[in-house]
């Protein structure tokens, strides 16, 4: 090859890798964007484990807990009270069945469908602090 070939393949795949990256980005977002979207996925993930150990808490104690840190207390349930970023996850009772689960999110979610599984509610939220809505209603006897 000449001198001049060998500078026009490598001029060539840099281009080339360039365009590539670009296109990553373009698919999957910037590292920080897929870092904060990791950080929303794990805040849903440890609200969902919030709620459920709130309602074992309703369902043993006939109450729902006063406080988040309420559901350790006695037990070895390792529940996270802050989220990845140290802040910490809003609680309030707001009758006999009903609270109010907060976090402050980095993005906001993909819309999904109107009937996703009860479990992937934390999943669906604007970006910045959002409540969810919640019950712990005593199970029913048969």
């Amino acid at each position: 090859m000449t001198r001049y070939s060998t500078l026009v393949f490598w001029v060539g795949l840099t281009i080339a890798a360039l365009l590539a990256v670009i296109a990553g980005f373009m698919m999957i977002g910037s590292p920080n964007h897929v870092r904060k979207q990791e950080l929303d996925r794990i805040r849903s993930s440890e609200l969902a484990a919030i709620s459920g150990a709130v309602s074992t808490y309703r369902s043993t104690h006939a109450a729902l807990p006063a406080e988040l840190s309420d559901l350790s207390r006695g037990t070895t349930l390792d529940i996270a009270l802050k989220d990845p970023e140290g802040r910490p996850y809003g609680y309030a009772v707001r009758g006999p069945y009903t609270y109010e689960l907060c976090a402050d999110f980095s993005l906001s979610s993909e819309i999904e469908p109107k009937d996703r599984p009860p479990q992937l509610i934390f999943t669906r939220h604007p970006a910045g602090y959002y409540c969810f809505q919640l019950e712990a209603r005593p199970r029913a006897h048969a």
